[in-house]
């Protein structure tokens, strides 16, 4: 009798050890498909603030931009700052990458013309953080001007965003 009842409390330890990292299992794949859901991947509403780069305090009215966050690692974006006219300034084209698990790095560059001459780019250099599947901040961005040469021009600036994920409106 005595065999029979640890050969029942073995069976129910292993029954318990096998559930338990079936579950671990689980968990983990959960918080994959949790990273997955708050990829960049997407077009995204942004409200840009300009700050100050020491301060952080705003020196302009905020400005919408849009930007798209395609899957391998490729962005585009494009602004309504009134810092520049109309057709002065391209979109942005560039890269980004997963630096954490729910941060991020891009990096794009815009043509500026002047009548049709190309005067300078902008790169604009960010950090992001996805605060949920379909919201994150720019906790930092730069905007950096250089001549067509690749000369920089010393009136570069900085940003923060909140970004609101562009969805079908159903």
């Amino acid at each position: 009798m005595q065999t029979n009842y640890r050969k029942m409390i073995c069976i129910l330890a292993l029954t318990a050890a096998v559930f338990s990292l079936s579950a671990t299992k689980s968990f983990a794949q959960w918080n994959d498909r949790d990273d997955d859901e708050k990829t960049l991947e997407g077009t995204w509403v942004t409200e840009v603030t300009p700050v100050d780069c020491q301060s952080r305090l705003a020196v302009a009215p905020p400005f919408l931009s849009l930007a798209t966050f395609n899957k391998g690692g490729t962005y585009t974006e494009t602004t309504s700052s009134p810092a520049f006219f109309p057709a002065q300034r391209s979109p942005g084209h560039g890269a980004w990458i997963r630096t954490g698990r729910r941060s991020y790095k891009a990096s794009s560059m815009a043509l500026i013309t002047l009548n049709g001459i190309l005067v300078r780019t902008q790169t604009i250099t960010q950090t992001i953080e996805v605060k949920g599947p379909d919201q994150f901040v720019t906790t930092a961005a730069t905007i950096e001007f250089a001549l067509p040469d690749g000369t920089p021009i010393p009136n570069s600036g900085c940003a923060t965003a909140v970004r609101t994920r562009f969805d079908l409106q159903r």
